[in-house]
């Protein structure tokens, strides 16, 4: 049993270098045993292919996602940042994919000081081209092998994208929050994703007030004002929106690498509200990388929002921070909130109905005493038996420390 903070760290720090070694071992299938040889596929199944300095590609079953990398400037004290880029394009030709592929390829690349730079082939020239149903996997994978073969760090990995990838970004982001510190959109479309999922990721919207294909330039704005009204209800969401005077479509700029500043609206809301007028501007720096430095992220928020109508099927976890539901568990939102000085969870449902996972450790809550737990207005007392097994399997879940819990607590609504 894992009686302390210290006991939990130290495990977490074992059980750590005992996954990253196995993860990263030749396999040898001549010598495993059947279980051996299952075991040697999982892990293969997470190992990105990484072709020459600058440039590999991750699967998922018959999908291949390609993409090339630049490592730039020296880590920090918990490793390289990842800059994740998305191109345009979309629905058409893959000649056209492939053109976008390669201009984002160095886009932002140059306002990289220090961290790896990701540029991402969309898996299928579909108008959803970043965020098919393969891609989340192949995301998950790509994350967790820089993390394993290129020291980067995992609380600093950050995604942005431009028309098509801006779609990406509304795309990917709510439906595997926790692997993000910040994410920026730049002239996409949310397609009418829901906003809950956003709390905890910060994000800044940018468009030009000329890009009027599909609305972008005023749904941009309102899905700020969606974002701004949760953050009204509920603490932990970050946003901005930054509407570039006189731009159209392909004309924002948000990757300046001399730092130029752009021209703005002061007001995007009342921009939004009447275009006739005249409407106060003011000069930003609108660069996407210095947006997102400001935040890290907090792989246990104490405040959770989780939208189960947003998920993705085929990755190969079902958590989200540090709750966990089966996938058949496709509706209703889930509150949850922890106080480590009263040692309590609280949950709130909306349409809900089904048994969801409360994962914990030391560092959220005192595991050796009784827990209180509140659902719905219903408390009651729990005890917990934090376990090196426990920490193993949530370990394995994500490939990631940070979501290393040592206890569990199952609830049915």
């Amino acid at each position: 049993m894992i009686t302390n903070l210290g006991m939990e760290q130290e495990t977490r720090k074992n059980l750590w270098s005992q996954y990253a070694a196995e993860a990263k071992a030749e396999p040898n299938f001549a010598a495993a045993s059947d279980e051996e040889r299952r075991k040697i596929r999982q892990n293969m199944m997470r190992r990105v292919q990484f072709l020459g300095a600058n440039a590999g590609a991750v699967s998922h079953g018959d999908v291949m996602m390609r993409f090339t990398f630049a490592i730039n400037g020296l880590p920090g004290r918990g490793g390289y940042p990842v800059y994740i880029a998305m191109h345009g394009g979309g629905q058409g030709h893959p000649i056209m994919n492939e053109t976008q592929f390669a201009g984002m390829s160095r886009r932002y690349r140059d306002s990289v000081d220090n961290g790896i730079y990701i540029s991402v082939r969309g898996v299928r020239d579909t108008w959803h081209t970043h965020f098919n149903p393969e891609s989340y996997p192949c995301y998950d994978k790509l994350i967790e092998a820089l993390v394993l073969n290129h020291n980067a760090d995992p609380n600093r990995v950050y995604l942005l994208g431009y028309s098509a990838g801006g779609d990406g970004v509304y795309g990917i982001t709510p439906l595997m929050p926790d692997r993000f510190a910040a994410v920026n959109m730049s002239a996409g479309h949310h397609n009418n994703i829901s906003a809950v999922n956003f709390m905890n990721t910060p994000i800044l919207l940018q468009c030009g007030d000329k890009d009027t294909p599909f609305n972008r330039n005023h749904e941009t704005v309102k899905y700020g004002q969606k974002i701004k009204e949760l953050r009204g209800k509920y603490p932990g969401y970050v946003s901005e929106t930054y509407i570039h005077v006189d731009k159209e479509h392909s004309h924002v700029v948000d990757h300046s690498d001399k730092r130029v500043l752009q021209k703005i609206y002061k007001d995007a809301v009342a921009w939004y509200e009447n275009e006739a007028l005249e409407h106060e501007t003011i000069e930003a720096n609108t660069n996407a990388m210095d947006w997102m430095n400001r935040y890290v992220r907090n792989p246990i928020p104490a405040v959770l929002a989780w939208d189960l109508s947003a998920r993705a099927e085929m990755r190969e976890n079902d958590c989200y921070y540090w709750l966990r539901a089966g996938k058949e568990q496709r509706s209703g939102i889930l509150r949850a909130s922890y106080n480590g000085e009263t040692n309590t969870i609280n949950i709130a449902t909306e349409e809900f109905a089904g048994k969801f996972t409360v994962l914990l450790n030391y560092d959220m809550l005192d595991l050796c005493k009784e827990i209180k737990v509140n659902v719905n207005g219903i408390e009651w007392a729990h005890t917990v038996a934090p376990s090196e097994e426990i920490m193993a399997k949530t370990l394995k879940e994500r490939g990631d420390v940070n979501f290393c819990f040592s206890a569990e607590i199952e609830i049915e609504v």
